[in-house]
């Protein structure tokens, strides 16, 4: 059973390729519940197909399609010489069982009448190459010389071909070969591949009929994306030159590279600084400046953690909500250490913004959280303090609630002349372009800030 369902899936990832190159609709029929049903289906994606793909999931009656019943029931190929028509289109069905008795399924492929009359050698050539393809598949699944596991693949743009038969001559090569193999005009494709062979063992095992092969390989100061299945006899090469591509994806691992160790370097800077204000701290005897420089602190290690992150991080997007979990703990930390009383939770799916935004981010939450703790819990040795992300359908909300002691008489957030808030305020309404307020539970006691962000500032929002 595992065999057959190997072999199933097999021809379903190949079901593409096989339409590519035969220039026809073409569909995978499976037993199920007494008749056939359709679990692949492809249209031609090189060009253009009259007769309309089959639709997954259809069971089809032996009266709608007896070219693939017979075939099924037979063991043997039905070439259908009925014709039927569907949307004013004329066809004919052609049927291919796969598999060994017990049969797997069987392929169908509608070809319209009169198809072949405006063939050339590429059509021709492709017709050719697809039955062929599809004699291998209805043996056996096509393999991986290497590894030995199902190998699928599909015919992408700019992919050249070349067709070999028996004893590796040439029956056809696709005009782009030239260009991809930088040949001259008229020059033969099988010396070239030969050479690559000889360079390539995975080539060479594929034209000596051991299996399937796919690789990048670089020769003669190209890069070439190669695929090759062997047709027995001959063998089918898929090759495209992707050498400005690697160049270019080379060029963004050292751009990404050099913008970690930007990340990297700039995150020192500001622990360097860090470490100045904690040493000015230590030296300083007034209470109001330690306390001053303690805020400062913070605020330059929420910029610090950001800058780490981001010389981690695949791109230049970081996840603000993890970010803020550990700026939180730090704050938390710097003013109770170890205390297990006063608790903070972050709460949210993952938001992915840039370095600016997240560091803003960073910072309007980490001045939220430290006047939380500072003038509403710290008094009181214990209480706690929740960070909530919410995606809303404006944007982003995002929450700051605490169960201390609540805000002062006659406190306004838009007019307070507090540093902490000025920071917090600042950093929403300007920095993000969103909107704060300031709410009291009806209880009175504790507060909650919500800043309310643009979908812009966040991956996946528009700019």
């Amino acid at each position: 059973m595992a065999d057959e369902c190997t072999h199933r899936g097999n021809v379903c990832g190949n079901l593409q390729l096989l339409a590519d190159f035969g220039c026809v609709a073409t569909a995978f029929l499976v037993p199920a519940d007494g008749v056939l049903k359709v679990v692949a289906s492809s249209s031609p994606s090189v060009v253009p197909t009259a007769v309309p793909r089959r639709h997954i999931g259809d069971a089809i009656s032996s009266s709608v399609e007896p070219e693939a019943y017979e075939s099924y029931s037979t063991g043997k190929p039905v070439v259908g010489t009925s014709t039927r028509q569907v949307d004013g289109i004329t066809f004919t069905t052609h049927a291919y069982p796969i598999g060994r008795f017990p049969l797997c399924g069987v392929v169908i492929r509608d070809v319209p009448v009169g198809l072949t009359r405006g063939f050339g050698p590429m059509e021709t050539a492709f017709t050719e190459i697809a039955l062929k393809l599809l004699a291998v598949l209805r043996e056996c699944p096509l393999r991986d010389v290497e590894t030995y596991e199902p190998f699928t693949t599909s015919r992408v743009a700019g992919d050249g071909v070349i067709y070999l038969g028996d004893q590796h001559t040439q029956l056809y090569m696709s005009p782009n070969i030239s260009t991809i193999l930088r040949l001259s005009s008229g020059a033969d494709a099988v010396g070239s591949l030969r050479q690559i062979a000889d360079y390539d063992k995975g080539i060479m095992s594929v034209l000596t009929g051991a299996g399937c092969y796919a690789d990048e390989i670089e020769w003669s100061g190209q890069v070439l994306r190669v695929r090759a299945i062997p047709l027995k006899p001959g063998a089918l090469i898929l090759m495209n030159d992707i050498t400005n591509q690697h160049l270019y994806e080379r060029e963004m691992r050292v751009k990404e590279m050099t913008i970690r160790e930007v990340h990297h370097r700039v995150k020192n800077n500001f622990q360097t600084v860090e470490s100045l204000l904690r040493m000015q701290m230590r030296r300083s005897g007034s209470e109001e400046v330690r306390g001053a420089l303690a805020e400062v602190v913070t605020r330059v290690e929420s910029m610090a953690i950001a800058h780490d992150m981001l010389s981690y991080a695949d791109d230049e997007c970081i996840d603000v909500v993890a970010m803020v979990k550990t700026v939180a703990d730090r704050v938390r930390f710097a003013l109770v250490g170890d205390s297990c009383a006063v608790t903070v939770t972050v709460e949210g799916e993952a938001v992915e913004m840039d370095a600016r935004h997240a560091t803003s981010t960073a910072l309007a939450l980490a001045e939220m959280v430290h006047n939380a703790i500072e003038h509403g819990i710290k008094d009181r040795g214990k209480g706690s303090v929740s960070i909530t992300f919410q995606h809303a359908g404006t944007g982003l909300m995002v929450s700051v609630e605490d169960d201390g002691v609540g805000m002062p008489s006659g406190f306004d957030i838009d007019t307070s002349p507090s540093m902490g808030i000025t920071v917090i305020r600042t950093m929403a309404t300007e920095d993000l372009g969103g909107t704060l307020r300031c709410l009291v539970p009806r209880s009175g006691q504790g507060t909650r800030f919500e800043m309310e962000l643009p979908v812009s500032v966040f991956k996946g929002g528009s700019s």
